[in-house]
């Protein structure tokens, strides 16, 4: 959620283009969301989540080119790598694992 807002930049409004792809395909697939703020929000997390490790993941670990590929401060990054315990991820990519 906090990367939304930061990819918001100033604006005042989520549109479409801010969301995550599989939250997006999933409305335009005509399949149900609930508008309860708790299930859109986890899945908003899910989606930051997913989009974190795979950036890790990418960068090999290199925690200064993945921050600077989301769009975040590094700090960040470790806040949301310890948030959504993403250690052994972390890890996995540096060793040069996939998981």
């Amino acid at each position: 959620m906090e990367s939304l807002v930061v990819l918001m930049g100033t604006r005042n409004t989520v549109t479409m283009g801010d969301l995550p792809a599989e939250f997006v395909s999933s409305i335009t697939m005509g399949e149900s969301i609930s508008t309860d703020s708790g299930t859109i929000l986890t899945a908003l997390e899910g989606a930051e989540r997913d989009t974190v490790k795979s950036t890790i993941n990418t960068r090999r670990g290199n925690l200064t080119q993945a921050a600077e590929k989301l769009g975040i401060a590094k700090s960040t990054l470790y806040q949301k790598i310890k948030e959504y315990g993403l250690a052994q991820e972390l890890a996995n990519a540096r060793a040069g694992l996939s998981s």
